[in-house]
This record gives structure tokens, C-alpha cells and sequence, in this order.
């Protein structure tokens, strides 16, 4: 199997090959970059040359690399408290990160969604914001996750711990 990465801002496509026994392929990446990947299944020639090749590779998927912390703190110590019937004021702590541009807190009554209601910051300054929305009497928990912009990609990553809390 071959697995392929395209690095589109630095015009650079990586590949590496793997066995029929090691499905797994690894790439050192940049942080803040936004890549595509995808896997093909290839045939050895046979012991005098002929054959071989790759067939038809998979679409490519979408993938942003989020740095990780350097002191291992993405937002925490998240509060949330009822604002109205259908809001959610939401307040956390951040450690500076030049790399943040913005953060976002999102509530689900359930799995994380696309769908889920949410807040953002205008920029990395601001740690609080309120959730509207939401339907009444459900408990909901609440992730605050640290997003960066780069050219016109934008990317959500660094999950804090969920705080939960039941609007009325």
C-alpha cells in the first residue's frame, strides 16, 4: 500500500509504502497546516520484472495539523451559567498562544455536531461568550476549543474538558 500527503502550501507530496500486514502510515507534519492524504494498494512485479503497479487511489482527504500546547493547557477551567431561558454565558481560561486567533464554545445535548448551537470570540483576548439557542430543560455540555486562522483555512482544535450544566 502507498499512502500519500500533499503539503499544498508548500507544493510538496510525501509518500511512504507499507506492507499487507502494517496498515499504518506516519508523516512528520508542520503545525498550522492544512493537508491531503490518501492511500492506493500496489502489486510488487513478480520475480522477473513484469507486473506490478498501483491501482485506483482513494479520494483525498482534508486534514489541518493543530500544534500542541506547549504547557499541555488548552482552555480550562470552563464556567458556564444560565444567561435566559435559551442562553448559556460561557467563561474559560487560556494561556496565551500565538497561534490562537480565536476561540469557540460549543454546546451539544448529546455527540458534537456541525449542527451543535455555538459562540466565537472576535479574537484571543476575549474568554467568554454566550451560547443562544438552545432548547429549555436540557442538560448540555459545553467545549471551549482554541481555533486559528490560516490564509483562508480555518481550524478548531485543543478541545477543553466539558463543563455541563441544564438551561431551564
Amino acid at each position: 500500500y502507498n499512502g500519500r500527503l500533499n503539503d499544498e502550501m508548500a507544493d510538496e507530496t510525501r509518500a511512504c509504502t507499507v506492507n499487507s500486514t502494517q496498515f499504518e502510515c506516519s508523516f512528520e507534519v508542520s503545525p498550522l497546516t492544512q493537508y491531503q492524504a490518501n492511500v492506493g494498494a500496489c502489486n510488487a512485479p513478480n520475480e522477473l520484472g513484469h507486473g506490478g503497479g498501483c491501482g485506483v487511489v482513494s479520494q483525498k482527504v482534508e486534514a489541518f495539523s493543530w500544534p500542541p500546547h506547549p504547557n499541555g493547557r488548552d482552555p480550562y477551567n470552563i464556567r458556564v451559567f444560565q444567561d435566559s431561558a435559551s442562553s448559556l454565558f460561557t467563561s474559560w481560561s487560556a494561556v496565551p498562544r500565538a497561534d490562537v486567533t480565536y476561540y469557540r464554545a460549543e454546546a451539544s445535548d448529546g455527540a458534537r455536531s456541525p449542527d451543535s448551537p455555538f459562540c466565537e470570540t472576535k479574537n484571543n483576548s476575549i474568554n467568554s461568550c454566550t451560547i443562544a439557542g438552545l432548547g429549555s430543560g436540557r442538560p448540555y455540555n459545553v467545549n471551549v476549543l482554541s481555533c486559528a486562522t490560516i490564509g483562508k483555512t480555518t481550524a478548531c482544535g485543543g478541545s477543553s474538558e466539558s463543563s455541563t450544566i441544564a438551561t431551564v
